[in-house]
């Protein structure tokens, strides 16, 4: 996976839900090298995205070829849209121990994109989603 596949797979799962794709850029992450970092319009919608691809011999328990972890600190709509776009390309499960859209469990891509929706819904209505300047969540 390169960094153009990971950056086409965030715009289409934005896309998906009506939403503007975000920034997408390397950035230094701690004392490593640079890791891809997903930046929205407003200043709390931010996470690091890092993708680790196992060797071609070995996979996880549920046979995936790729593990991703996504951190933020900032807007949870915002990281779990993240979470979902590279789900959506390149995995079946996700376990959503940061509690994005659910508490702690495994889902499957359908049950979180199902949570998801209600979430981006419940925060588009309350304007607590910014998508940018002159955007709105398409209905």
């Amino acid at each position: 996976m390169t960094a153009e596949d990971l950056r086409a797979a965030i715009a289409s799962g934005f896309a998906r839900f009506g939403i503007p794709p975000p920034r997408f850029s390397q950035k230094r992450y701690g004392l490593g090298g640079e890791v891809p970092y997903v930046q929205g319009n407003a200043q709390d919608e931010w996470c690091w995205v890092r993708v680790f691809e196992w060797p071609t011999d070995l996979t996880d328990h549920h046979g995936a070829r790729f593990a991703c972890s996504v951190e933020s600190r900032g807007q949870d709509t915002f990281a779990a849209l993240v979470v979902f776009s590279v789900l959506e390309h390149f995995g079946d499960v996700v376990f959503d121990d940061a509690c994005y859209v659910s508490s702690g469990e495994e889902l499957t891509r359908e049950e979180f994109e199902i949570l998801l929706s209600v979430k981006v819904e419940q925060s588009s209505d309350k304007g607590s989603f910014n998508v940018g300047p002159g955007f709105r969540k398409s209905r």
